[in-house]
């Protein structure tokens, strides 16, 4: 009999009729799954939803962030906003979220309506890059370069 603490998640489908889920991989998954081929198990079923990678935050706070504080640096010669702050601008200007100002406990407090970047599914992080951030810089003469390898600006500045 399996441990009480064995679990496994993955993905797949139901058959055209429904009579059969069709796993990713299963292949892989049998040797795993032995030990279980005798017991009750309980399923749990519910749609894939792929959440932003690892890759795609390192993108984010080591590619676009930095190219941005770069830019902004050689085109001002002023010390650039921190990260946060570009990330805050990124969010509120350029993928255009709310802020608003909300009261806890009598003082006022800025938050920003909408997704943070990691909140975001690899299809709307991707819709926010491609769609508003690159574009935007673009146009101003800052190029932030498209995601490679592990998302590092060391990745970038081999190519150079």
């Amino acid at each position: 009999m399996a441990g009480k603490d064995f679990d496994y998640t993955f993905t797949g489908k139901f058959s055209e009729d429904l009579r059969s889920l069709i796993i990713d991989s299963g292949g892989l998954l049998l040797r795993a799954f032995y030990p279980l081929k005798d017991n009750a198990l309980e399923i749990r079923i519910r749609p894939y939803y792929k959440r932003r990678t690892d890759a795609q935050n390192r993108y984010i706070w080591g590619v676009v962030i930095p190219c941005i504080r770069a830019w902004m640096k050689e085109t001002t010669g002023q010390t650039p906003p921190t990260a946060e702050a570009i990330y805050v601008f990124l969010r509120v200007h350029v993928c255009e979220q709310e802020p608003v100002i909300e009261m806890i406990l009598g003082q006022e407090v800025v938050v920003i309506k909408g997704k943070h970047f990691s909140q975001m599914s690899t299809v709307e992080f991707s819709d926010a890059i491609d769609g508003k951030i690159i574009p935007y810089y673009d146009e101003k003469g800052c190029v932030i370069p498209l995601p490679k390898g592990n998302n590092t600006l060391n990745d970038f500045a081999k190519d150079e």
